[in-house]
């Protein structure tokens, strides 16, 4: 087929030349600038140069020979964003907004994203119209700006020589068995602090599908590391840029330094870190209380010997149960079949073993640890704690023990009562216990007692509100019997109609002013 003459013109004036010339990678503050001679370009937070190695990075140049101007092609750049937290999403159409390209302080928007692959992690992108490469930036930034992250602590207790791989999960806590608090890092803050401070490059390794597409990636002082910082220096970085390190603060102490920040095969960040001097550790787990709190990494409590039970015990209400019981409080503490159960006022308190150490047989003895055979090693005891409340006291929102409504057994919740403490005297009434009729509440005993035999119903011992025979009349809370008068049983006996007044003997006077009972009662 023949060429129109304006096509092979067109054709004439595009050079295209695919940049293979050798390739070298400087670090700067601005980021991994790639040099080839040719188009030299600043990549920023798509990984460091062996990072462009091995995912095959091409840049393709295409001129004008008539204007000089030109368009470059990049092939094969790390998609970050594609699942950093374990439920990230991107479309096409938002790397626009994501990868920021700047030449010399300006921005440039003539740029198309042709490419997206779900399965391969990759982008490819066109920047056009061209002039020179001189000053050119493309950076990298990410949608969630928060990665979620949970810290981990290495039993071990030295840090790694070689950093960025896995190892064993049996060496890390808190344990996988329960979920631990997560913390938030501020991914795009974070990478831009740790590059200028530390000289510290992201190093993208895989991408996989384990838990949702994502980049396995990792931050250490084993990374790119152009002002070797050290491993204290990295985790000041990091440890700014969460946005809540106060929760790991509480779990695992101020001593605590982490070493890695990654994701690798898990649902999720993590970061690993050892607390330096640190000898005894034991693990609490909470389990779920009601609905609203959720099972989790409750408390750490270190020491420098292994902890005897009541020691244990007593940091525990202390330093792990301060929001829900006082510090004072006396517990009552049993062991018994592997078993520790406390009891205090309307709470109950039980503490059972997990997968290391366990617990004495006597509240007297020692706490048993795991221990790892390598110098400096954490020893480990983890326990699982199960709060309750006794009856008469239902689990408010903060776990703790809060009092039913007076006179009520068990209940729900402070406006439902289940069930009450005393079913013969009391009855449940719109979730509250109420007296039953001809009872009263007494407000020194505040216990419900009864009333007064002729009373239906009372505000007190000596007040009735109502009077069990309808023959009867109230008067001042009392209820009296008119031309009657009353049986043991507080009913009204109408006397016989020749009697004004009478008695269970018969009349008391006649009807007949004028005439007198006689020893029988009678009124003849």
């Amino acid at each position: 087929m023949m060429l129109r003459l304006s096509e092979f013109f067109i054709l004439f004036l595009i050079c295209v030349n695919l940049i293979n010339a050798d390739v070298t990678f400087e670090y700067t503050e601005d980021g991994v600038l790639r040099r080839d001679g040719d188009c030299d370009i600043t990549f920023v937070n798509f990984g460091d140069g062996s990072t462009f190695t091995t995912q095959k990075l091409t840049i393709t140049k295409s001129v004008n020979k008539t204007t000089g101007i030109f368009n470059i092609t990049i092939k094969n750049l790390v998609n970050g964003n594609m699942g950093l937290n374990s439920n990230s999403t991107i479309e096409q159409t938002e790397l626009p907004q994501l990868i920021k390209v700047t030449q010399n302080n300006e921005t440039l928007t003539d740029v198309s994203f042709p490419y997206m692959g779900l399965g391969s992690g990759k982008i490819n992108m066109v920047v056009n119209n061209l002039s020179t490469c001189d000053g050119l930036i493309i950076k990298q930034t990410y949608k969630d700006e928060t990665l979620v992250v949970a810290n981990r602590l290495y039993y071990i207790n030295t840090v790694p020589e070689d950093i960025n791989h896995a190892f064993e999960s049996k060496l890390f806590g808190p344990s996988y068995s329960y979920p631990f608090e997560r913390i938030h890092w501020k991914m795009n803050e974070g990478l831009d602090d740790l590059r200028k401070t530390c000289g510290i490059y992201i190093k993208y390794d895989k991408y996989v599908s384990s838990n949702g597409m994502h980049w396995q990636f990792y931050l250490s002082v084993d990374s790119t590391n152009t002002k070797n910082c050290s491993t204290r220096e990295f985790f000041e970085v990091i440890k700014r840029n969460y946005i809540d390190f106060h929760f790991t603060r509480d779990l695992l102490g101020e001593n605590y330094v982490g070493y890695v920040l990654k994701r690798e095969g898990h649902i999720e960040a993590h970061m690993d870190g050892v607390i330096m001097d640190n000898k005894y550790m034991i693990e609490v787990y909470q389990n779920s209380c009601n609905e609203v709190f959720e099972a989790k990494t409750f408390c750490t409590i270190r020491s420098d010997e292994a902890l005897l039970f009541g020691d244990f015990s007593d940091r525990l209400i202390k330093e792990c149960l301060s929001d829900t019981i006082d510090e004072n409080a006396k517990v009552e503490w049993g062991i018994n079949s592997g078993k520790a159960t406390g009891k205090l006022n309307n709470q109950i308190i039980t503490i059972s073993k997990s997968d290391r150490g366990s617990l004495p047989k006597k509240t007297t003895d020692l706490v048993n640890y795991n221990d790892y055979k390598v110098k400096d090693s954490t020893y480990i005891a983890r326990f699982i704690l199960d709060l309750s409340c006794q009856d008469g006291s239902f689990m408010n929102e903060s776990c703790q023990c809060q009092s039913c409504t007076s006179h009520c057994g068990k209940c729900l919740d402070s406006n439902n009562c289940l069930e009450c403490a005393d079913d013969k005297t009391s009855v449940i009434i719109d979730g509250v216990c109420i007296g039953k009729e001809g009872f009263y509440e007494d407000p020194v005993d505040e216990v419900f007692k009864p009333c007064q035999k002729e009373c239906g119903s009372c505000s007190n011992l000596n007040k009735c509100t109502t009077c069990k025979d309808p023959n009867a009349i109230m008067s001042d809370g009392v209820c009296v019997c008119p031309n009657s008068y009353m049986t043991e049983e507080g009913s009204c006996f109408i006397c016989d109609a020749s009697c004004s007044s009478c008695d269970e003997k018969g009349c008391l006077s006649c009807a007949d002013a004028t005439k007198t009972p006689d020893e029988n009662g009678k009124c003849n």
